[in-house]
């Protein structure tokens, strides 16, 4: 997904070239610099960090250690959240000025949803294995 949106940016690409633009040249990089520079920089922490992850799948490591699991969510928390980044700065780039109070709260809603199930599997995670380590003494 991060190498499609790469390839192909939100708005597209200028079909013909003329003194203010040049075909093939992303039509959101020209009219919004600085959220097209946020695009590119969520996309490409998607795009890598979705790399590392099919990397260290096939690369034989020990799953079964912690530490390469935990190195492996990690990758693929990072994974998820960039690309709900690029999606947010996508939609928000595109919302028309007249929907774009509603669309804000949409988003917040999306965002604060998001960081709540985030930090509910962090706690999760660190009470499980606290509780594990408690119960269960290796």
């Amino acid at each position: 997904m991060a190498f499609q949106a790469g390839m192909n940016p939100p708005g597209g690409v200028w079909q013909d070239t003329n003194k203010d633009h040049t075909a093939g040249f992303s039509i959101m990089a020209d009219n919004f610099p600085i959220d097209y520079r946020d695009f590119l920089i969520y996309n490409t922490s998607g795009f890598v960090a979705s790399l590392s992850i099919i990397l260290l799948l096939i690369s034989g490591l020990p799953l079964k250690r912690r530490v390469f699991m935990w190195i492996l969510m990690i990758i693929m928390w990072v994974a998820i959240t960039a690309m709900a980044l690029t999606y947010v700065k996508a939609i928000s780039v595109f919302t028309p000025d007249h929907q774009y109070a509603a669309a804000l709260k949409v988003i917040v809603i999306g965002q604060l949803v998001w960081s709540g199930l985030m930090l509910l599997l962090l706690l999760g995670y660190i009470e499980i294995k606290l509780l594990t380590k408690v119960w269960f003494p290796s």
